[in-house]
């Protein structure tokens, strides 16, 4: 969680008024590295209010519809899912991960692919 910007503003009085660095660590219980940053971010970006946390960008694939195109053609690969829904493969994956679908491939013996040669 960041800090306020009303710390903020009075750490970098404090300071400007001809205080170190470490005697404003001390006095406002902050740590010096992060007294830094905040010096950097208002003379560099002239900013002193905290940036906006990092938001991951919604999924370009209906869940739903995947849901739905999975359990109608259960045979395709992830790569082929992909295809059909113009994302990558490892977005496929994450989203299967999510969802909680998991393929393994079965492996038959001869008897089992072809039950009628009897062998």
């Amino acid at each position: 969680m960041a800090y306020s910007t009303d710390l903020r503003i009075r750490v970098l009085d404090f300071i400007m008024k001809g205080n170190t660095i470490q005697s404003a660590s001390k006095h406002f219980s902050v740590h010096h590295n992060t007294i830094g940053e905040w010096l950097r971010a208002f003379y560099e970006e002239d900013r002193l209010i905290p940036k906006e946390p990092y938001r991951q960008a919604p999924y370009k694939v209906n869940w739903e519809s995947l849901e739905q195109f999975v359990k109608l053609n259960p045979d395709l690969t992830q790569a082929e899912y992909a295809k059909q829904f113009d994302v990558s493969q490892g977005q496929i994956c994450k989203i299967f991960k999510k969802l909680n679908i998991t393929y393994k491939k079965k492996t038959f013996t001869y008897k089992e692919q072809n039950p009628g040669n009897g062998f």
